[in-house]
Order: structure tokens, then C-alpha cells, then sequence
């Protein structure tokens, strides 16, 4: 499901806006345009300009946004902040930042009723919180967009509504309520004749079908998407090409999956999404390892390495190191084929921890929507218990007073009831701040331990190079070399990456809401709030950065300033009391 996310938004506005898909194209439209027509052609310039063009490509959006608030061109304003977004979630993996203007070109698309603009909107949250398994914002979205398209539009917007469903179903492995929405969403498509959301549709089911290891369904659903991208000249077409080369890979069918895959080489390669790159050449590489000529797989295996790499897809990356691993083993280069695996195992315990995460999530969202329903039943009992009771009083006013008793004696046992239940409560309010109390002390060993082995490091660098220095027979360079590699040791990325991870448990708003009082602090100085937040000292984070106190107390000023402090204000208390902001 992974190259289907990015699709749904494309596809809605593919016969829309410009045609052109390469970049000289664009940029010749945009010189030639004015006015308003300038601002929507900057706009889809901006969006093919991947990086390393990025702040170009950023100041083309900055730049068309002020220009339509300028000319007061509302739907320029809100397309611009949207694809904005977009730019910040698709090449600069920037999620918060991205939902941030989604949220606020969300609010200027409902406020000025451009339907398509609000579907698109939604679209983008739906992908942004999917991106980083945010699963339970994700169905809420969901859940709010489709109430949106049933009351303005729902033959043009729900058949997509249903493949959002559809992929977020199969997201969770759940595949029949995953059937459930392919259904609803192709019969309304098919009713429409909606080409574009019935490939997709197609697309998604093929993919779906695959992941069960069920082959030939799977073949038979990219076969029936092929002829509909070829005929409506989707610009994704090829997509559903790929998917059939990877089943009739896995059939063993290879003379045919070549021919399909060097067919769509080309137009696979101009796709703009990331996830496209290096695809064709990784799956001929399979296609030569399963005919065991190893030699020519390696050379396709290596070219899509070369591509992948430069895109630092984690996941396609994990693959193609798998992949090399193999090959290189079948031709004896073992050196090769255990560096290859250590790669992957690297970048696969990376995703692990990702799964895992998305694992606890799925079950927090099963348990959320349980207890809705629960509340709903409950309040829905309630509500027949009420008329029941009113209509009884109405019937039997000779029983007043007896209720009247009855009604006091239940209040009686309702207070007795409210006393025992915030006894309870009170009990778990001390169990939950126990745990945070362990999860603190937990945080605050961990950074402990980084500290120490960090002033380890530094003690055997120190002596190591006075030791060198001492020798003869030693050039500088070689010295450098060597302090060099001891160095490597002393970074303690991973340390922080772990570290992060439990510190967001405790102190879950903690990033967001620094974010949110000064955007501009860099991913260093947050850092750096959090190490003050767990109470340790200039001396302790200093050997954390490895950098010295001075450096941490000017880090810390800059911080101050950025956060709108004054001189006699302390950033230790502030800090301490984010959580009251």
C-alpha cells in the first residue's frame, strides 16, 4: 500500500490545472503567465521541484501565497498553502508542519464553501497522519470528510472516501471490512463512471490481494486497472504495470514480468513520488536471481541501490540491501553478503520499532472505537429508560410518593457510589503518577548512562592522542585518522533516538508545543529543552552534544531569546512548567 497514499488528491484534479509534467514545461508557463493564471502556474512548478531545489521551490509557494492574498485571490491562497503542506510532508518528511497548513487552508476552503478544495484538504490530513501512523487522527479525519461529502457532493467524493477506507482497513490487516468499502466505493464509481476512482479502486485491491499472498486475484484486479489507466491517460498508470511485474515475479512467470517491467521503465522513472525510485531496476534484479545469473541481478541490484539511496526511503532501502545481501552470497563475495545484512538488519530494527509503534496504536484505536460505541449504547439506554420512566409517572400519579422515596434512596446510593468512585479514581491518579515518576527516573538514568559512556569516550581520545604524539614513528595524518575513527564512537544519535522515544511517553506535548512558541528552534535546541526538562546540568549536556558548558549556557541564551524571554527570566523553570502553558 505504500505508493497508494499519495495518489487519491493527484488523481481528483488530474484533468484540471496544467498538463505539462516536465519541469522545463512548467517553468516556460509559469514566465508566460499573469496575474491570477501566474500564481496557480507557480504553484504546479513549484511541486515538481523535488529536492535538491527545495528552497526554490519553497519561495515559489511563500511567494505565490502573499501574491494571491495581495490580489485577493482566495482559492490561489488556499491552493498555495495546501501544496505547501504538501511539500513540507513529501520531500521534507515534515509532518507537523505539514498538518499545521493543512488545518489552516482547511479553515479558508470551508469558510469560503470550494468543495474540491475542502475533499483535497481532507485527503492530505488523511496522508499525513497515515504517514507516520497517527491512526486514530487519521480515522477521525476520515470519519469527518465523509460526513462533508455526504452532505455536499457523495457521488463525486465518496467512491475516494471508500478507497481512504479501504486502505485504512488493510493498514490494520482487517481485509473484510476492507472488501466492504472496495464494494460500496467501485458501486458508485461504476454508477458514475468514475475511471479514475475505479482504477484506483482496482489498484488498491490488487495490492491488498498480494499482501495475502492470493496470486491470481491479485493479477486478475492489475489486470483489470491496466486498460483503465491506458485509456483515461492517467499519469500513475504505470503503477498498476508494476504491481503485476511483483505477482508474476512471485509466480515465477519471469520472461513475462520482463517484458512488462523494461515496457514500463521509462514511465515509471518520470513518476515524481519518491517511493517510484529504483523500482524497475530492483524487480529485474529479482528476475535475473531467480534465473541464478547472479552477475547481471548485482548490476540491476546496485543501480537501484544508487537510486534509492539518494531518496532515503528506509523501507525500499531495507529491501534492495536484502536483496544485494543474496546475491552477493550466491557469488561467494561473503565479505560483501555480511555487510550487505548488516545493512539491512540496521534499517530493518529502525522499521521494527515503527511497527511496533503502529501495533500499540491499532490497538489504542480498536479500544477508542469500542468505548464510543459503548458510550453511545449507554446514553441511547438511557434515553429509553428516561421515556419509560416519564411515561409510568404520567399513568401512575398515585405512586408520587413512593418514587419520591425511592428516588432518595438512590441518590443515597449514588453519592456512596460517586465516594467509592473517586476513591478509585484517587488510586489511579497515585498509580499513574508513580509510573510517571519511574518513567522519569527511567529517562534520567538513560541520559546518565550517555553522559558517562560520552566522558569515557572523551578521557580514551584524550589519552589515546597523548600517547600518539609520543610515538616517532607516527605521521599527524595518521593520528587525525585514528581520533577520527574513536570519534565515530562518541556519537550518540541512537542514544537520542531511544531517549526521544520514551521521553514523548512521559511528556507527550512536550515538542508540539515548543513548536508552537517558537517555530524557528532548531532540532538541537529542542534537544537541549528536553535534557533542562529532566533537570540535568550545563556540564551533563555539554558531554551528551559534546560540546562545552560555555557553548551550552550561549545555546541556552539563544533559546531565551527565541522564546520571547527576558534576561532575569529562568528558562530552567520555564521549561518545568511547559506542560502549564
Amino acid at each position: 500500500m505504500k505508493y497508494l497514499k499519495i495518489i487519491p488528491f493527484i488523481l481528483f484534479f488530474s484533468s484540471s490545472g496544467i498538463a505539462q509534467s516536465k519541469k522545463d514545461s512548467l517553468f516556460q508557463v509559469y514566465q508566460k503567465a499573469e496575474g491570477n493564471n501566474k500564481i496557480n502556474a507557480a504553484i504546479e512548478y513549484a511541486r515538481h521541484l523535488a529536492p535538491p531545489d527545495t528552497v526554490k521551490a519553497l519561495n515559489l509557494l511563500i511567494n505565490a501565497i502573499k501574491q494571491a492574498q495581495l490580489n485577493q485571490y482566495e482559492f490561489g491562497e488556499i491552493k498555495g498553502i495546501r501544496n505547501l503542506g504538501w511539500y513540507y510532508l513529501e520531500h521534507l518528511h515534515e509532518k507537523e508542519k505539514a498538518v499545521q497548513l493543512y488545518k489552516k487552508a482547511l479553515s479558508l476552503a470551508i469558510e469560503t464553501d470550494f468543495y474540491d478544495e475542502t475533499y483535497a484538504i481532507y485527503t492530505s490530513l488523511i496522508d499525513a497522519y497515515l504517514f507516520v501512523g497517527e491512526t486514530i487522527e487519521a480515522y477521525d479525519i476520515l470519519t469527518e470528510s465523509r460526513k462533508f461529502s455526504e452532505r455536499t457532493n457523495p457521488d463525486k467524493y465518496l467512491p475516494t472516501i471508500y478507497f481512504q477506507l479501504m486502505e485504512y482497513y488493510s493498514y490494520f490487516e482487517d481485509y473484510s471490512e476492507a472488501y466492504t468499502a472496495f464494494n460500496r466505493g467501485a458501486s458508485i464509481a461504476k454508477r458514475t463512471n468514475n475511471q479514475n476512482t475505479l482504477w484506483l479502486l482496482y489498484l488498491t485491491m490488487a495490492e491488498t490481494k498480494r499482501r495475502e499472498n492470493k496470486l491470481s486475484e491479485a493479477l486478475e484486479y492489475s489486470e483489470k486497472a491496466i486498460p483503465i489507466g491506458i485509456k483515461n491517460k492517467l499519469s500513475y498508470a504505470p503503477l498498476a504495470s508494476q504491481i503485476k511485474v511483483e505477482v508474476l515475479i512471485k509466480l515465477n512467470r519471469l520472461d513475462e514480468a520482463e517484458r512488462l517491467s523494461r515496457s514500463i521503465q521509462k514511465d515509471l522513472a518520470a513518476l515524481p513520488a519518491f517511493d517510484f525510485v529504483g523500482s524497475t531496476s530492483k524487480s529485474l534484479a529479482l528476475i535475473y536471481f531467480a534465473r541464478k545469473d547472479y552477475s547481471t541481478a548485482l548490476t540491476y541490484a546496485l543501480d537501484a541501490h544508487k537510486m534509492i539511496a539518494k531518496t532515503d526511503n528506509p523501507k525500499n532501502l531495507s529491501e534492495i540491501e536484502n536483496i544485494l545481501s543474496e546475491i552477493y552470497y550466491k557469488l561467494g563475495d561473503y565479505q560483501k553478503s555480511v555487510e550487505a545484512l548488516k545493512n539491512y538488519n540496521k534499517l530493518k530494527e529502525k522499521l521494527f520499532s515503527k511497527e511496533k509503534v503502529k501495533k500499540v496504536q491499532s490497538l489504542q484505536h480498536r479500544f477508542d472505537l469500542e468505548k464510543k460505541q459503548l458510550q453511545l449504547d449507554s446514553v441511547e439506554g438511557s434515553r429509553r429508560q428516561y421515556l419509560i420512566l416519564s411515561a409510568t409517572l404520567f399513568c401512575v400519579l398515585g405512586l408520587v410518593v413512593r418514587m419520591l422515596y425511592i428516588e432518595q434512596k438512590n441518590n443515597q446510593l449514588n453519592i456512596k457510589l460517586l465516594d467509592e468512585t473517586a476513591k478509585n479514581e484517587e488510586q489511579k491518579r497515585e498509580k499513574m503518577q508513580l509510573e510517571i515518576d519511574n518513567n522519569i527516573r527511567e529517562l534520567t538514568s538513560m541520559a546518565m548512562v550517555a553522559d558517562q559512556k560520552n566522558v569515557l569516550w572523551l578521557n580514551i581520545k584524550h589519552k589515546l592522542e597523548e600517547k600518539l604524539k609520543e610515538m616517532p614513528n607516527i605521521s599527524e595524518n595518521d593520528i587525525k585518522t585514528i581520533l577520527k575513527i574513536v570519534s565515530q564512537n562518541t556519537d550518540n544519535q541512537h542514544e537520542w533516538d531511544t531517549f526521544k522515544i520514551h521521553f514523548e511517553q512521559v511528556h507527550p506535548q512536550f515538542f508540539i508545543i515548543l513548536s508552537q512558541l517558537a517555530p524557528n528552534l532548531t532540532q538541537l535546541e529542542l534537544r537541549q529543552c528536553a535534557y533542562i526538562k529532566i533537570n540535568l546540568s550545563p556540564k551533563q549536556v555539554g558531554n551528551l552534544l559534546n560540546i562545552t558548558p560555555d557553548a551550552v549556557k550561549k545555546a541556552r541564551m539563544r533559546i531565551k531569546r527565541k522564546l520571547n524571554l527576558v534576561a532575569e527570566d529562568s528558562l530552567s523553570k520555564f521549561i518545568s512548567t511547559l506542560h502549564e502553558v
